[in-house]
C-alpha cells in the first residue's frame, strides 16, 4: 500500500505537469482568410485601398505587435492592436500608385505575440499610365471625383464603361467602401458599345472626406479586374480649405 506521502507527492506532480502543459497549449493565433487581393488595372497618381479582416483563433489573447508596410508607397492602420479570443480587427491597405508602371505587388508583414514565422498580406496593381487605352474595357471617367465646392451636397456621380472588344461582358462588383457609397454596375455591355455605372454616397459619407475605390471584374477569359479610385473632398466655403479625414498612421512602432 503506497504511503499517504507518496500519494500526495504523485498528485502534486500530475498537478504541476497539468499546468504546464496547460502553459504550453494556451497560445495566441492569428487566422488571416483573405491573404491576397487583386486590384487589376489601375491609374497613375492614385490612392487605392483594401481592407483585410484579421481574427484572433489560438487559446490566447492576441496582440498585433507591428505592421510593416514594406514601402513608404504603402501605409496600413489598424482599427484596434490587442484581440481577445475570437476577436477581430480590420487592416486597410492603402496603395499610392505614384509613377508606378506595370505590375506592381507589395506583401506588409503582420508581426504578433504569436511569435515567428509572421504572416503577411499581398495585393497587386498594374499600374497604367494612359487608362483610356486599357483593354478590353475603358472607363471614363477613370477617377471618381465627389469633392463638393459649395453648400449643395453632391451625392452621386456617373461613369461610362465602353466594351472595346468583340465580344459581349458582363460586370461584378468585387469589392468597394461599402459603409460610405453604392455602386450600380450594368450587368451586360455588347461588344463595341458603352453601358453607364453610378456611384451614390450614403447618407453617413454626405459630412466628411475620404479616398477610397471600388473593384470591379470582367467574365472575360482572364476574370479582368479594374479598379476606380474615388474621392471626396469638402471645401469650407468662408476659407475654401480642404477638408479630409484624419491621415492614416502605419501601425506599431
Amino acid at each position: 500500500m503506497l504511503s499517504y506521502r507518496t500519494i500526495c507527492r504523485a498528485a502534486i506532480l500530475v498537478v504541476a505537469f497539468m499546468i504546464v502543459t496547460t502553459m504550453v497549449m494556451a497560445a495566441p493565433r492569428l487566422v488571416v482568410p483573405e491573404q491576397e487581393f487583386e486590384f487589376g488595372f489601375v491609374p497613375q497618381n492614385s490612392r487605392i485601398t483594401h481592407v483585410f479582416h484579421l481574427y484572433s483563433k489560438g487559446d490566447d489573447s492576441l496582440k498585433i505587435i507591428q505592421v510593416v508596410p514594406g514601402c513608404s508607397c504603402t501605409q496600413a492602420p489598424l482599427k484596434k492592436q490587442e484581440l481577445a479570443l475570437n476577436d477581430s480587427t480590420e487592416l486597410e491597405i492603402i496603395f499610392d500608385t505614384r509613377t508606378y508602371l506595370g505590375g506592381v505587388s507589395k506583401s506588409p508583414v503582420i508581426k504578433t505575440n504569436e511569435g515567428p514565422p509572421d504572416k503577411n498580406v499581398r495585393f497587386h496593381a498594374d499600374v497604367v499610365a494612359r487608362p483610356d487605352s486599357t483593354y478590353p474595357i475603358v472607363i471614363k471617367p477613370y477617377k471618381l471625383d465627389l469633392t463638393q465646392l459649395g453648400e449643395k451636397p453632391r451625392s452621386q456621380i456617373k461613369f461610362s464603361i465602353q466594351n472595346v472588344s468583340d465580344k459581349p461582358l458582363e460586370t461584378k462588383l468585387v469589392a468597394s467602401a461599402s459603409d460610405l457609397f453604392e455602386v450600380t454596375l450594368p450587368k451586360s455591355i455588347p461588344a463595341g458599345q458603352a453601358s453607364e455605372g453610378t456611384l451614390t454616397l450614403k447618407k453617413e459619407a454626405m459630412t466628411g472626406g475620404f479616398e477610397k475605390c471600388l473593384t470591379i471584374q470582367l467574365n472575360d477569359d482572364k476574370s479582368t479586374r479594374f479598379t476606380i479610385p474615388v474621392k471626396r473632398t469638402l471645401k469650407e466655403i468662408s476659407s475654401g480649405t480642404p477638408v479630409l479625414p484624419a491621415s492614416a498612421t502605419v501601425s506599431g512602432h
